[in-house]
């Protein structure tokens, strides 16, 4: 097992890239550019699509494993030219800072998936823009482009405060320091780098600084419940200067979005259009956000274990379902000699009921929530009584006390999900008004970014039982190679070990130690043996 430190990867990687290039496993010491290599001569040898699973903690590694393998990757694709070469790479920086945040254990958290050069958002954690718990942080753009804009003395062109930054309400989680500073700004001038590699002009990148001032403005404006004539209650805006500066930097009237703000459509004939994607034969990298477990755990973290469980299931089925039909397959005698074997059963844990808890129809417990999101009149207490009456499984456990929670053993422990805000979160639609309007912004990179939405949108819930499927057919697809990263422990703290032997238990590596001793670890058809 290789353990990386801050050094090694600075120092010791681009030396090591060239001792994994071609090189049988067993010449050099284990590593992830040996894991790269593996998968690029299988990808030629075998000419199938490969996928390498990156899974773990959060905060144990994944995206930085998942850089070095993308960097190793582009190395060993001799791309036709340099200019390609840096496209992909200049990627990352940009997906890393409008899709990571500082959680309470993992200051860089990914909270969306980069693929290759094509990127599949999974679940964004839309959430984390109006709110983030005690601790943690907003999406790293919003720092950037803050901080940013001021080294160059643009903050007033996009109406973001130059004073206080805490001024914002989606930037006030933030401990601000001189070094952070500094920091957020070396990582915004990469962001613009990366945008610029990738063919964005300036007016481009301009609606882009546009859009995210805008989301830190429309963060300020302030809404108070009011009674029509009609005794109906309605949402009205208390600082009408506030929509204002979001309308001038969005391109749209201040009226129209006074009233997209606080007033829906009963019906609702939006589309959301998406173009199909041509299969080819490439390399999937899963960088996916790990298993968490806070001390308050709502809607985003069940997403996340539930898409961990979805691995673990994965991997259990090709590590220990599949390894066991294949070696009862290759022990059936072939001569006419009578052969006897011994094959010793391996157990491990198969969390299958606990998935089909999640995503069964109709009473799984997605399928429950999205049901109970149509009601208008649901509520926390209403959702947890139908969870309750509903779900019969041994893995859900309800509380002790009548308060609106839940608890699941999941395969990697007990995780209690409080059910406040889950419709809200489920819900999540962005409303008709809201997109007629800005289909009208004076800006042609926000009008282009709604132009295909043809399709009734989804509950978020929906949305990712969905991405779960498409993600388990790519990966069934492809042959997969597996990256198990270990958090050495929660402080943070160099060579410091104590809590790896739990991680190794409960990510099957140990059963899969065991099955690899009972079988062959190198296995080859006889077709390619004889080739």
């Amino acid at each position: 097992m290789p353990i990386y430190g801050e050094r090694e990867i600075n120092i010791k990687m681009s030396q090591e890239s060239r001792l994994y290039r071609g090189m049988v496993k067993s010449e050099n010491p284990p590593h992830i550019y040996a894991m790269a290599d593996a998968a690029y001569h299988a990808l030629l040898h075998h000419k199938t699509s490969q996928c390498i699973v990156i899974s773990g903690e959060s905060g144990a590694g994944k995206t930085e494993s998942a850089n070095l393998l993308l960097k190793q990757l582009v190395t060993l694709g001799k791309a036709p030219n340099r200019n390609l070469e840096e496209k992909i790479l200049q990627v990352n920086p940009i997906m890393e800072a409008f899709g990571n945040a500082k959680t309470g254990i993992n200051d860089n958290s990914s909270r969306l998936l980069v693929t290759g050069a094509r990127v599949s958002v999974y679940l964004l954690e839309q959430s984390r823009v109006v709110h983030q718990a005690a601790g943690e942080q907003n999406f790293h753009i919003f720092y950037y482009l803050h901080d940013g804009l001021e080294y160059v003395d643009r903050l007033r062109v996009y109406s973001l405060d130059a004073g206080r930054r805490d001024k914002h309400r989606y930037l006030a989680g933030d401990s601000w320091s001189r070094q952070t500073a500094k920091n957020n700004v070396r990582q915004f001038q990469k962001v613009v780098e990366g945008f610029k590699s990738l063919g964005f002009n300036d007016d481009e990148l301009d609606s882009i600084y546009r859009i995210l001032a805008a989301i830190i403005n429309l963060g300020d404006v302030d809404f108070y419940q009011t009674v029509d004539k009609d005794n109906m209650e309605q949402a009205t805006v208390n600082n009408v200067d506030q929509v204002i500066v979001v309308s001038e930097l969005l391109g749209v009237d201040a009226t129209e979005l006074t009233e997209a703000l606080t007033s829906n459509s009963v019906i609702d004939k939006l589309h959301i259009f998406s173009p199909p994607i041509s299969d080819q034969l490439a390399v999937g990298l899963l960088d996916i956000f790990g298993f968490e477990n806070f001390e308050k755990n709502s809607f985003e973290q069940l997403c996340i274990n539930i898409a961990n469980e979805q691995l673990q299931y994965f991997f259990n089925q090709h590590i220990f379902t599949s390894t066991s039909l294949r070696t009862c397959k290759a022990l059936r005698p072939v001569f006419v000699f009578r052969l006897i074997y011994h094959v010793d059963t391996i157990e491990f844990a198969d969390n299958r009921p606990v998935l089909d808890m999640f995503l069964a129809k109709p009473l799984g417990l997605l399928a429950l929530l999205d049901e109970e999101s149509r009601f208008p009149q649901a509520c926390n207490s209403s959702l947890t009584e139908k969870f309750h009456s509903n779900i019969r499984s041994k893995f859900y456990i309800r509380p002790k006390s009548t308060a609106p929670e839940f608890t699941i053993q999941h395969f990697a422990g007990k995780v209690t999900y409080e059910v406040k805000n889950f419709l809200d979160k489920n819900k999540n639609f962005l409303p008709t008004e809201v997109i007629h309007l800005l289909r009208q912004s004076s800006h042609e990179v926000i009008r282009r970014g709604l132009a295909s939405q043809t399709k009734a949108q989804q509950t978020v819930g929906t949305y990712f039982r969905y991405s779960l499927m498409d993600l388990l057919q790519k990966m069934v697809n492809g042959s997969p190679h597996f990256v198990r990263c270990i958090k050495p422990n929660d402080q943070k703290a160099k060579n410091s070990f104590d809590r790896d032997k739990q991680q190794l238990r409960y990510a099957g590596v140990m059963e899969t130690v065991r099955i690899r001793q009972h079988g062959y670890s190198h296995r080859i058809l006889f077709a390619d043996f004889l080739r």
